[in-house]
């Protein structure tokens, strides 16, 4: 998923949606994470480890694991890559 100009867009592999974001609560983190209270359309300056952190607070106990697992892997990426910066 990505955002521009104001949108959400949801990326196509092999004419699908990723697997992992087949999941109703998965897709829904998704949407919040991009265009919904707690992401980037929201919220432009805020950090992306933050949105991560965010995001994981409010659906880690919703989604699948194997999401949460990317959740937790995209927010200590991010994290370490905006430490590394400052």
């Amino acid at each position: 998923m990505n955002t521009w100009e104001g949108k959400v867009t949801i990326n196509i592999y092999g004419g699908k949606i990723v697997p992992i974001i087949n999941d109703a609560n998965n897709f829904k983190s998704c949407l919040d994470h991009e265009g919904g209270s707690l992401g980037h359309l929201k919220n432009p300056e805020k950090k992306h480890s933050d949105i991560y952190k965010d995001q994981i607070k409010k659906y880690s106990k919703t989604v699948t694991p194997d999401f949460l697992k990317v959740l937790k892997d995209n927010f200590k990426r991010y994290k370490n890559e905006e430490d590394e910066n400052n």
